[in-house]
């Protein structure tokens, strides 16, 4: 799906842009805000790393830890990533 003009329309109202994505499909759009939440069946695309602001992975247990730590390392390094343990079956 094209966002171009969706984003062009909310930036000349002096909105911001905020999208939350599993990078899996080629982003477009003008976006002020890109939150990556990677899905493990479907891996993001190479190029969505570096724009990305915020990484968000879903940890319901032990090896939800191992995926995240993995795209972490490919993560965009002054951006800010998050775990989610809500709900999490993991071990403390």
């Amino acid at each position: 799906m094209e966002y171009v003009t969706l984003t062009a329309g909310l930036r000349n109202e002096n909105l911001a842009t905020h999208i939350e994505t599993s990078g899996a499909y080629p982003l477009s759009g003008d976006w002020d805000w890109i939150c990556l939440s990677p899905k493990k069946r479907m891996l993001p695309l190479d190029d969505i790393y570096k724009v990305a602001d915020e990484l968000k992975v879903i940890v319901y247990n032990q090896n939800d830890f191992v995926f995240a730590e993995e795209q972490a390392r490919k993560y965009n390094p002054i951006a800010n990533y998050f775990y989610n343990l809500n709900g999490a079956n993991v071990s403390k």
